[in-house]
């Protein structure tokens, strides 16, 4: 909320467009990072930094550096590592999006305020 001056609209949008963005960029990543496919890593760890951003997953935003600091390297075991690690974290914070989202449409509902 902080990123957009406490403006909860925009901050639901930037959920919503997390929602949809980040699940296929999670896939692509772990994709890409079970084919060794360091090049691929970097674009989508890089992508996905800035989504996580955006919603001030400050510890996902690290741990997706330093999977792609690791595929730069050349150190594929480290990071297939991260990207599992980070893979873990997106679901958490997927499932946890949604679950914000579902309690602010519910007190947002009419007969609720």
């Amino acid at each position: 909320m902080h990123a957009v001056s406490g403006d909860q609209q925009i901050y639901l949008e930037m959920c919503h467009l997390f929602l949809r963005t980040v699940p296929e960029l999670r896939r692509t990543l772990c994709d890409a990072a079970s084919r060794h496919d360091t090049e691929a890593v970097r674009r989508q760890a890089h992508s996905l930094r800035g989504s996580c951003l955006v919603v001030g997953a400050l510890e996902l935003v690290q741990l997706l550096h330093e999977a792609e600091r690791s595929g730069i390297k050349g150190n594929v075991a480290d990071m297939v590592a991260r990207v599992g690690q980070a893979a873990l974290g997106l679901d958490a914070l997927i499932e946890e999006i949604q679950e914000a989202l579902t309690h602010l449409s519910g007190a947002n509902a009419p007969g609720n305020h």
